[in-house]
């Protein structure tokens, strides 16, 4: 177990496809803000050359006490609202949405 007091991340993000009834294509930056967060990793590992080396893809677990996630633009400018509620609902329940985009 890895505990992470704090981690921001932010980037650019690119979308397209439907979303619920809307179609989307939006790009734009993000900001992610953790807080209180348990990493597990699990992987195997062998010597060689008397270096570890990972075998497979580790398996990550992400458990998030505080998460706070902003996509700018993220349904164009007709959707402000339906972002509005996507962000909260996102921030409200975070480990679904750590669950669903964490790395796998």
């Amino acid at each position: 177990d890895i505990s992470v007091p704090e981690m921001r991340s932010n980037g650019q993000y690119r979308m397209s496809g439907v979303a619920f009834i809307t179609e989307v294509d939006s790009a734009d930056s993000f900001k992610v803000e953790m807080k209180n967060a348990n990493v597990k990793i699990k992987s195997k590992l062998t010597k060689r050359n008397n270096r570890l080396i990972i075998v497979d893809d580790p398996i990550i677990k992400v458990q998030s006490a505080d998460l706070n996630v902003k996509f700018n633009n993220l349904f164009g400018e007709e959707g402000k609202q339906f972002a509005k509620i996507v962000h909260e609902f996102i921030n409200q329940d975070s480990q679904r949405f750590i669950d669903d985009f964490a790395p796998q």
